[in-house]
């Protein structure tokens, strides 16, 4: 209680961005308790918000061997866990945690700190080994989610093919419940179960089994609750299943279903133009007397067909203008 009654003034200063008052008031109560670690955890925030973040990471050097010599303080390393994230100093964050959890092993929020810490730092084999343990001691079905989405970063990363079989293989631990599902009933929201819904789509998707995973979203498409959304996932698997017609009709009805969403409108022209038309459905260029042969015109599909842009005043008007290519 003491001690926070003296950083009072400290925590003022920075919830009124007054970072250089700050300053002032940690050198100050530093000058009387030199081993304060929280004191010198603040400033180094201060000192990061004043854009002097050499001067920062070193503060935080210096709280966090402070605070180890007394023990693990959760105040300290969320505040320098903060500014390492600000300093993109995710090396520093992971070993900031590593030493926290090695004196209190059974720590689930040290745990889930390095975790992130991991996956910050692109180091998702160790990010692994972290939600592997924290599953195996604490039977949580969000930690065997982390398990595979570390896994399935890893096969990103490297390309490597049997990561992918063994995070299908995690996957059969957590397999999904079909239960309510296809009986026209409201399917209630469950943010577990949409994540682990789209962890199953990502695995199969990125093992190239595109008809399982646009058979499982055919079935789950209730547990997703956006419709667009759904849209989104078929047309990513109909492009990479090579079924660009389909995918095409797909975000097509997308765009008619949001037409104010330039996004949705921008993914429908570059899935348009990806789309292979026939060579009927284009003009070709016409013999000239400087020998030009007889060709298809492809720069006709940028050109217009009449004198000016045909008039669309309603989304009704689009089909009556229609043409053969896409």
């Amino acid at each position: 209680v003491a001690m926070s009654g003296k950083l009072t003034g400290v925590y003022d200063a920075l919830d009124h961005g007054n970072y250089k008052g700050c300053l002032k008031l940690c050198a100050t109560l530093l000058k009387k308790e030199p081993n304060n670690a929280l004191c010198k955890a603040l400033n180094a925030f201060a000192l990061e918000r004043c854009g002097r973040r050499d001067e920062a990471l070193r503060g935080c050097e210096d709280a966090h061997a402070c605070a180890q010599s007394v023990g693990v303080d959760d105040t300290v390393l969320s505040t320098c866990g903060a500014v390492y994230r600000r300093c993109r100093s995710f090396g520093a964050l992971c070993q900031m945690y590593e030493a926290a959890l090695a004196k209190d092993p059974d720590s689930e929020d040290f745990a889930t700190c390095l975790f992130f810490a991991l996956l910050r730092q692109e180091d998702f084999a160790r990010a692994q080994q972290v939600a592997t343990k924290l599953f195996s001691k604490h039977k949580k079905q969000k930690f065997l989610h982390w398990v595979v989405v570390a896994m399935l970063l890893q096969s990103r990363a490297s390309g490597d093919p049997k990561v992918l079989g063994l995070a299908s293989m995690m996957l059969t631990k957590a397999p999904i419940n079909f239960e309510g599902l296809g009986q026209g009933e409201q399917v209630q929201f469950n943010r577990s179960r949409i994540s682990l819904v789209l962890l199953h789509l990502d695995t199969l998707r990125m093992q190239g089994k595109v008809p399982e995973a646009l058979e499982l979203l055919e079935k789950c498409k209730e547990v997703i609750k956006l419709p667009t959304d759904v849209v989104e996932m078929k047309t990513r698997l109909l492009v990479q299943a090579g079924k660009h017609t389909e995918a095409v009709a797909e975000a097509k009805a997308r765009t008619l279903k949001s037409p104010s969403d330039w996004g949705v409108a921008k993914d429908y022209i570059r899935l348009a133009f990806e789309c292979p038309v026939p060579e009927a459905a284009l003009r070709r260029k016409a013999p000239t007397p400087s020998g030009e042969v007889d060709v298809v015109d492809h720069a006709a599909r940028l050109r217009l067909a009449g004198e000016a842009l045909p008039s669309i005043p309603t989304l009704d008007d689009v089909e009556k203008n229609a043409t053969e290519d896409e």
